[in-house]
C-alpha cells in the first residue's frame, strides 16, 4: 500500500503501461490520418488550468 503523497508500485506500473499503449495508438491514428481532438477537465481538484498544455504538447510531438 502507498504512503502519503506516493503511489504504489502497481499503480505506477499500470500508469506506465497505459502511457505506452496510448502513445502507440495515438501514433497509429495520426499515421492513418485520423483527426485528433483535445479536451480537458482542467479546473478539477489537483488539475489546474494552464497545466494541460504539457499534455497537449506530448500528444502533438509524441510520447
Amino acid at each position: 500500500m502507498g504512503t502519503a503523497g506516493r503511489l504504489t508500485p502497481e499503480t505506477l506500473e499500470k500508469a506506465r503501461m497505459c502511457i505506452e499503449l496510448h502513445g502507440k495508438n495515438l501514433k497509429k491514428c495520426r499515421k492513418a490520418g485520423v483527426k485528433i481532438v483535445f479536451g480537458t477537465d482542467a479546473g478539477t481538484y489537483n488539475n489546474y488550468h494552464g497545466k494541460q498544455t504539457n499534455l497537449l504538447y506530448a500528444k502533438i510531438w509524441g510520447f
